[in-house]
């Protein structure tokens, strides 16, 4: 298995510090880079290869999460951050899921359980937790042109958007519809051009807002 390069942007060194620590353990992941702010890490993104996966803390001083995450996902399209954070009401959550993070999770989370999500969002899977589900599918919006905009879309694409909303990877959803993990990717590009989004929580975003999906 190829090994997934870390970004990690927190202001807390302890706890950046032990998380490093931790990571360390496990053969999957290699932490890659680190910061204690957003413009700390563009910074040194100016000299290094973008990491696979970026695990972004919320409040933070010079430069918060929030706003480097959409700094990050406007200038690299591809690029996958999952807040990670002590944060959990609502307000802070919205903000990362609108500036266009894949997941998002706590910071008490199990050890195993983070490096599954992390190992998730690389392949192109979206890792909340349920409070964060929750706030993700509160965002849809009671509208007339709902049923117009759902019109827009194959019953081909509509069943790769309600799999991408149920948080699937692309190698889940390639096995689903029996196609290859390249004919995914190929579809979630396309759909992200005819949404005007960023990336595949843009799509999440757009399918619950605009009712292309349904939860249980």
């Amino acid at each position: 298995m190829e090994i997934i390069t870390l970004g990690i942007i927190d202001d807390h060194m302890l706890f950046m510090k032990s998380l490093v620590t931790l990571l360390r353990q496990y053969c999957d992941v290699r932490v890659k880079l680190t910061a204690e702010n957003g413009q700390e890490f563009l910074n040194k993104l100016e000299d290094v290869e973008l990491p696979d996966v970026i695990l972004m803390d919320i409040s933070m001083p010079v430069m918060d999460g929030p706003k480097t995450t959409k700094i990050l996902v406007e200038k690299y399209p591809d690029c996958k951050v999952i807040a990670l954070s002590g944060y959990s009401g609502k307000s802070y959550i919205s903000k990362m899921i609108l500036s266009g993070v894949c997941g998002f999770l706590s910071k008490n989370i199990n050890p195993e359980d983070l490096i599954n999500a992390i190992i998730k969002a690389n392949d192109g899977g979206l890792p909340f937790n349920e409070e964060a589900l929750e706030v993700l599918r509160s965002i849809y919006i009671e509208d007339e042109d709902n049923k117009d905009t759902k019109s827009k879309y194959t019953n081909h694409e509509l069943k790769i958007i309600d799999l991408i909303c149920h948080e699937k990877t692309n190698n889940e959803i390639a096995e689903s519809l029996g196609i290859s993990k390249n004919t995914v990717e190929v579809h979630k590009r396309k759909l992200i051009q005819k949404m005007g989004v960023k990336n595949s929580v843009g799509i999440a975003v757009y399918a619950v807002r605009y009712g292309l999906v349904e939860f249980e």
